[in-house]
């Protein structure tokens, strides 16, 4: 999966949220995301695997369950495909 380079993840001292960047250089709120979907995020903008932020995420989170993980991924990465923020 690959992350529209139009859409970005922001982090403040309290939220974590999705924000698109205009050409203009303004930034539009879009979506408030959790920790895990956060850190997918950024893997998946990177250029990990799937299975590389699986890994990634399941050994941050004490106690994840990979398979776990992997359902909520491919959850997060169906959302956001359908959503216009990525592409297969």
């Amino acid at each position: 999966m690959k992350i529209k380079p139009e859409y970005t993840v922001r982090f403040d001292e309290d939220d974590i949220c999705v924000v698109r960047l205009h050409p203009d250089g303004t930034e539009e709120f879009i979506s408030p995301l959790s920790a895990s979907a956060a850190m997918a995020w950024e893997g998946f903008q990177r250029g990990m695997s799937r299975e590389a932020v699986i890994d990634a995420v399941a050994n941050e989170f004490d106690g994840a369950d990979p398979e776990t993980v992997a359902r909520d991924l491919d959850a997060l990465a169906a959302q956001l495909i359908a959503l216009g923020f990525a592409e297969e």
